[in-house]
């Protein structure tokens, strides 16, 4: 998922560029540690991938940077993030 916003943030044939720059490796470990925060204090011993998606936006909404375009067209952070979230298919057996 945070491959994703990095692909987001390259031209992309035709398409508008919405993201200066996506999520860095420390988002991945950030998103990582919230998940697993997150399901320890639901009383899980491991992160499943709703969890993941749960703490997705709050981990990732400051680790992007919206284009100027994006920001003119009051496109928020969020929206770009759950658009993602759409895109990137759950890992097979969850």
């Amino acid at each position: 998922m945070v491959r994703a916003t990095r692909e987001a943030a390259m031209t992309q044939g035709g398409g508008a560029k919405v993201l200066s720059y996506g999520a860095s490796p420390r988002a991945s470990l950030a998103l990582v540690q919230a998940s697993r925060a997150l399901a320890w204090l639901h009383g899980m011993d491991h992160a499943t991938p709703e969890v993941v998606q749960n703490v997705f936006l709050d981990a990732l909404r400051h680790r992007v940077g919206l284009t100027y375009e994006a920001e003119a067209e009051e496109t928020s952070t969020d929206e770009i993030l759950r658009g993602v979230l759409t895109r990137v298919p759950v890992p097979a057996g969850y």
